[in-house]
């Protein structure tokens, strides 16, 4: 995993399970930038055992392919804002 071997050379803790998608989407193939930010808005959340931010603490999020960033904004939506 591209986040494991990360953290392991910058010697940080990894949670490859911090975030979920809750909500299963149709597949993003073919849609142009707008339609994928309107399919994957609010679809990922903090998993829940990993609900606390951490405050004062750099968080690093590591996706293997960004297209249109509609799924890598969600997920910083999720980490910035876990209620």
């Amino acid at each position: 995993m591209l986040a494991q071997a990360l953290g392991r050379a910058i010697e940080i803790p990894v949670l490859p399970d911090a975030i979920q998608r809750h909500v299963a989407t149709a597949s993003l193939d073919g849609l142009d930038r707008e339609a994928r930010f309107k399919t994957v808005s609010d679809c990922i959340r903090p998993h829940p055992p990993h609900r606390v931010v951490p405050v004062g603490k750099y968080v690093i999020l590591v996706d293997d392919a960004i297209t249109s960033g509609a799924t890598f904004a969600s997920a910083t939506e999720a980490c910035r804002h876990p209620g």
